[in-house]
């Protein structure tokens, strides 16, 4: 009876997973509600009431995965600005000095070029790229099939995906070892249809991301530094954000072993970025990243609160001044849990966990596959309300419903209520949500 019950469970989650991928719409809201916490829901059901194996768990996942390998993203466009960066690569230019419309303007265009700039949208077609040297490396490769094909790049991209989630069980599985906790946990993040969604259908690459930085905590705590530094600089080298765990990834290490470490990963991510550098690079870079800061705005929490204080005061948009200020604020605060850690003793991967929070809840722009990082770090920690998180931040997708691209601020205050009450709940009592 179970094993029916199994059954009928895999086939209505390969269904709406079928739906999602070759049907679904982002400017249709409610069915992106409606099969999302259906999958949640079920999926929940199926890993809390059903004794699934980790071997099975990584059968069905991978199943699951393979459902979307012939789809075109519709709930994102990022991958065409992949497939755009690629191109520029292999044509031997850098993808850093033009954004797409300049390019466009200067050289001959290339196959399917004019696909890709409509495709990819104003926002992406009049700024430079903001992808590291590693991602643009597998976005050359990817590109290469695309020449032939748009679809093949899209898989090709797909199965980068999907590789860099098998390395996550992979390395998860080795680091849940080293710190005494069951690997069958993993299956939370593994099976979570936000991560199966937002990495395999939408095609982010943060998946590979963690992944690299879970090495790079295992040869931590092996005190192995050379391999960490590797493995640590690899993840930098493909998006920037695990910067922000320099302070905890070599707290319990000897004086020596910490200056090792930093003084080679630090050589190793300048020399990823040699082959592109200039002082135009490095310039168009720097204005890039600065834009998540002073211009873009979505799916915020504090920063919403501070954006309405200021229209009220100043009756218009602070976001210039405040994003400014907020960097050096996630920093102090950062230097506190840094601080916290060292007098309480806390895990250092809670640290690190909370630490990502931060700088997540005091941004200005945070997209559903930011939160990829913290999901994958919670598994290892006492901390639930990320899974909780990764749930409702489908509620952020209601900004595609209209063509005004208007945020709809009451879901998006039920979604940050929700998250903050049980992260404060889960701190005081020192008890997590629901046990993995």
């Amino acid at each position: 009876m179970i094993l029916k019950r199994e059954s009928v469970i895999m086939l209505c989650l390969g269904v709406v997973y079928a739906f999602v991928g070759y049907h679904l719409n982002r400017v249709d809201f409610n069915s992106v509600l409606l099969s999302w916490f259906f999958l949640f829901i079920t999926t929940y059901i199926l890993l809390k009431k059903y004794s699934i194996s980790y071997r099975q768990g990584i059968i069905i996942g991978l199943g699951l995965r393979i459902i979307f390998i012939g789809s075109t993203p519709m709930l994102s466009q990022d991958f065409i600005r992949y497939l755009w960066d690629g191109h520029i690569i292999n044509l031997g230019d850098n993808p850093y000095l033009f954004t797409p419309n300049q390019w466009l303007l200067q050289h001959q265009d290339f196959p399917h070029a004019n696909y890709l700039i409509s495709e990819m949208g104003d926002l992406s077609a009049g700024n430079y790229s903001n992808y590291p040297p590693l991602h643009q490396l597998l976005f050359s490769i990817a590109a290469f099939f695309a020449q032939f094909n748009i679809l093949a790049g899209i898989i090709s991209l797909r199965l980068m995906v999907i590789i860099g989630d098998v390395l996550v069980m992979i390395f998860g599985a080795k680091l849940a070892h080293q710190l005494g906790v069951a690997k069958q946990q993993l299956l939370w993040y593994f099976l979570n249809p936000f991560i199966i969604i937002e990495l395999t259908g939408n095609l982010h690459f943060e998946g590979i991301m963690l992944a690299l930085l879970m090495a790079a905590l295992f040869y931590t705590l092996k005190l192995k530094e050379k391999q960490a530094s590797i493995f640590f600089s690899a993840a930098v080298l493909l998006k920037l954000i695990p910067l922000i765990f320099y302070p905890f990834i070599t707290n319990k290490w000897s004086f020596k072993k910490r200056f090792l470490f930093v003084v080679f990963s630090s050589m190793l991510i300048l020399l990823g970025f040699l082959p592109f550098f200039s002082i135009s690079m490095l310039e168009n870079y720097h204005d890039t990243l600065g834009l998540w800061f002073t211009n873009f705005e979505f799916n915020a929490s504090i920063y919403n609160i501070i954006r309405m204080i200021g229209f009220e005061i100043y009756g218009y948009n602070i976001i210039n001044s405040v994003g400014k200020i907020i960097p050096f604020i996630t920093v102090l605060g950062i230097g506190f849990i840094w601080w916290w850690t060292k007098k309480d003793n806390i895990g250092w991967l809670t640290a690190m966990l909370l630490s990502l929070s931060l700088y997540l809840f005091l941004s200005t722009t945070i997209h559903p596959w930011y939160l990829v990082i913290p999901l994958g770090l919670s598994i290892f920690t006492s901390y639930r309300y990320v899974w909780v998180w990764s749930c409702l931040i489908v509620l952020s997708y209601s900004a595609y419903s209209n063509e005004n691209f208007k945020e709809n601020y009451g879901l998006i205050g039920i979604e940050y209520l929700l998250v903050y009450a049980v992260l404060i709940w889960e701190t005081l009592s020192k008890k997590p949500l629901f046990r993995f």
